[in-house]
C-alpha cells in the first residue's frame, strides 16, 4: 500500500467528495433527491415488459378460444404471466402451457397461432399509437419551439 493511502481514514476511502460522507455532490442542490439510476429503470422496464407480454399471452389464448369455439373463454387475466413462464417448455403443444383448470377453454394449434398473431399485431399497433401520441404531445408542449 502506498504511503499516501495508509494515512487515509475510512471516510477518505468511502468515495465521498472531500472525504466526508455528508458532503453534497458538486452541482446538486441540497435537499433534492437524485432521480432513480439505470438499475432501477432497467428493473422497472423489465417488469413492465414482462407484464405486457403476460397480458398478450392471455389475450392470444382468449382470441384463440373465440376463433375456435365462438365464445370468449372464462380464463382470468392473472393466468397470463403463468402461461408466459411455462410457454417455453410447451412450444410443441402451447395449449398445455395454460393451467389445468383452464386448458379446456383454450383452443390449440392454428387457432392459438392466429390468436397470437392478432394479439401481437394489436400490441404493436398500441405501442406505435402510444409513441405517436407521446411525440405529438411533447412537440406541442409550451416550453418547446418548432424549428
Amino acid at each position: 500500500m502506498s504511503p499516501a493511502r495508509r494515512g487515509r481514514s475510512a471516510a477518505g476511502r468511502s468515495g465521498a467528495v472531500g472525504g466526508v460522507s455528508g458532503t453534497a455532490r458538486p452541482g446538486r442542490a441540497e435537499g433534492r433527491e437524485e432521480p432513480p439510476g439505470w438499475g432501477a429503470r432497467l428493473t422497472l422496464g423489465s417488469c413492465a415488459v414482462l407484464a405486457v407480454l403476460g397480458v398478450l399471452a392471455w389475450f392470444a389464448g382468449q382470441l384463440a378460444g373465440l376463433i375456435a369455439r365462438g365464445r370468449w373463454p372464462a380464463v382470468p387475466l392473472v393466468v397470463g404471466p403463468a402461461v408466459l413462464a411455462r410457454l417455453p417448455w410447451y412450444l410443441h403443444r402451447p395449449r398445455d402451457a395454460w393451467p389445468a383448470p383452464y386448458r379446456r377453454g383454450v383452443a390449440g394449434g392454428a387457432a392459438l397461432a392466429a390468436g397470437a398473431g392478432l394479439a401481437a399485431t394489436g400490441g404493436l399497433a398500441a405501442a406505435i399509437g402510444l409513441l405517436a401520441a407521446h411525440r405529438w404531445l411533447t412537440d406541442r408542449s409550451p416550453g418547446r419551439r418548432r424549428a
